[in-house]
C-alpha cells in the first residue's frame, strides 16, 4: 500500500522552504521593518522574534546578513532591555542581543574571509 503525504510535509519541500528563506533573509527582515506602522510589525517584540525566526529557520552558517539590515533589532532589543524591570525578562532579551551580534560578526567575518581569499 502506497502512503501519501501533504506537499507541504515533503522533505524536499522542508528543504526548499529553508532555502527561499535562506536566500531572502535580508529581503524578509527588511520587509518587517518597513512595515512597523502596522500589524504585527508594530511590536518591537514580535519584529525581534520574526527576524531571529528568520535566521534561524535559515540556517545562519550559510546566510550572510548585512550588518545594517540587522541593526534595527539590535536597536529594539537594546530598547526592550532598558525598558524592562523583570530580570529574567532582561536576560532574554540580552542573550537575543548576543545572538544578533554574532550573526553581524560572522558575516563580518565571512567578508573578510572572502576579501581575503581574492
Amino acid at each position: 500500500m502506497t502512503s501519501y503525504t501533504h506537499s507541504f510535509e515533503l522533505s524536499e519541500v522542508n528543504d526548499a522552504c529553508a532555502l527561499l528563506i535562506s536566500e531572502n533573509a535580508e529581503l524578509l527582515i527588511d520587509y518587517i521593518y518597513q512595515n512597523t506602522d502596522r500589524e504585527p510589525y508594530n511590536n518591537p517584540v514580535v519584529r525581534v522574534g520574526l527576524v531571529i525566526k528568520t535566521l534561524l529557520r535559515s540556517g545562519n552558517d550559510t546566510v550572510t546578513v548585512n550588518a545594517a539590515t540587522i541593526e534595527p533589532a539590535t536597536k529594539d532589543l537594546t530598547e526592550l532591555i532598558a525598558a524592562s524591570s523583570n530580570p529574567v525578562e532582561r536576560k532574554i532579551y540580552t542573550d537575543e542581543l548576543k545572538f544578533l551580534r554574532r550573526c553581524t560578526l560572522l558575516d563580518d567575518l565571512i567578508s573578510l574571509n572572502t576579501v581575503a581569499a581574492l
